[in-house]
């Protein structure tokens, strides 16, 4: 049976859900440019959530309809997905700071040497499901699902980096106790570096698979305009805006779209995957957490100066960049090799923002041949 074009309007060959947002956009677009005409910040807000009203509703309405008669089609592989994932380890509930913390341990009875895995935004354990057999036939490997992503607890708190890494610090003191290889991608990149920086006594060695720096892009921003940037962030991160966007984006269909521009490679995109990333989007507070987090996010107090944190490290240090990666220039990577010269760089050809699950194979060699060349030969 041939599910895409199930919903599909005959007469213009286009999706169903996009007839919908044509017919409501153009006007929003109005409603939209009456709001920026308001002399008050309350009127403002009422003008674009009537907008975001008048597009998201129907839309998802729509979207829901499709998702709904297309989840009999979609079980059997959601379900391989889930079996899959679960076989990647003995997934357990670790209770830290009254919230449940899942995790994943695979052990290798030959080694001492642990690997502790951090997922990036909106993903998960499942997300190092092609990592986690190979890292873990030479080490103890395991991953964690960072609070407010996966199955862990998704509290509506103040969210910061500082917070991870006080989560994986303490996991540390409870699990394993000896030093480790911390790996990360894009803001478990970041946790990795910061947790690093503030306990050395627990890393052996860090790499990072793409590494956000906030900091840079504050940079580019003229300054007369900062104050009006920061002002619609603000604007950006009220739950009136974030929470439609989050039902929108939790869609498979729409999840599809949005990773074609964190993946350089089409056929990386796969039905195991989207079902990974928007499983715990369904669950009772993830949309209150995804608010939390983002707007965590726009503060400046959120991140580390990741310019302080590489240039301080004293221990063997790898950074992995997908060149065709869309949502972090890999040119940034040349400015950080400028801040610790000892940093290693490794560029993944065809590979974009997530490199490790794209190219897992070249991913799952480097990282061993850094581990037993660097991190081992430094002890």
């Amino acid at each position: 049976m041939n599910t895409s074009t199930q919903f599909y309007y005959p007469e213009f060959g286009i999706p169903s859900y996009l007839i919908v947002l044509l017919s409501a956009f153009p006007f929003s677009i109005f409603l939209i440019t009456f709001a920026i005409n308001q002399s008050d910040i309350i009127s403002f807000y009422i003008y674009v959530y009537t907008a975001c009203i008048i597009v998201g509703l129907p839309f998802m309405a729509t979207l829901n309809r499709e998702n709904t008669a297309l989840q009999s089609v979609k079980k059997p592989v959601q379900e391989r997905g889930i079996t899959a994932i679960q076989q990647r380890g003995n997934h357990k509930d670790w209770q830290w700071r009254g919230w449940k913390v899942r995790y994943t341990f695979v052990s290798n009875p030959k080694s001492q040497l642990s690997v502790i895995l951090l997922h990036g935004f909106g993903a998960s354990i499942g997300h190092w499901r092609q990592n986690i057999p190979e890292l873990a036939k030479y080490y103890n490997v395991y991953a964690l699902d960072l609070l407010g992503f996966g199955a862990s607890t998704k509290p509506d708190i103040s969210y910061s980096v500082g917070l991870w890494v006080e989560q994986v610090y303490e996991f540390w003191q409870t699990f394993i106790k000896e030093p480790t290889v911390l790996v990360g991608n894009s803001i478990g990149s970041v946790t990795c570096l910061a947790t690093a920086a503030a306990h050395p006594e627990m890393v052996r060695g860090v790499a990072m698979i793409s590494l956000p720096d906030t900091s840079s892009t504050e940079e580019l921003i003229p300054k007369p305009i900062r104050p009006l940037i920061n002002r619609l962030k603000r604007i950006c991160s009220s739950p009136l805006l974030l929470q439609p966007l989050f039902y929108l984006l939790r869609y498979p269909c729409i999840l599809r779209h949005w990773l074609g521009m964190a993946y350089a490679r089409k056929e990386a995109i796969t039905e195991e995957l989207i079902e990974i990333l928007s499983a715990p989007a369904r669950d009772r507070y993830s949309a209150r957490a995804f608010c939390a987090i983002i707007k965590a996010m726009l503060s400046p107090q959120f991140y580390p100066c990741i310019k302080s944190s590489l240039s301080s490290l004293e221990i063997p240090s790898l950074l992995l960049w997908g060149k065709g990666d869309r949502m972090i220039p890999p040119t940034l990577s040349k400015r950080f090799l400028n801040y610790n010269p000892a940093l290693q760089l490794i560029e993944v050809e065809n590979a974009g923002h997530c490199a490790h699950d794209e190219h897992p194979e070249q991913v799952n060699r480097e990282l061993l041949l850094w581990i037993q060349t660097e991190v081992l030969k430094a002890l």
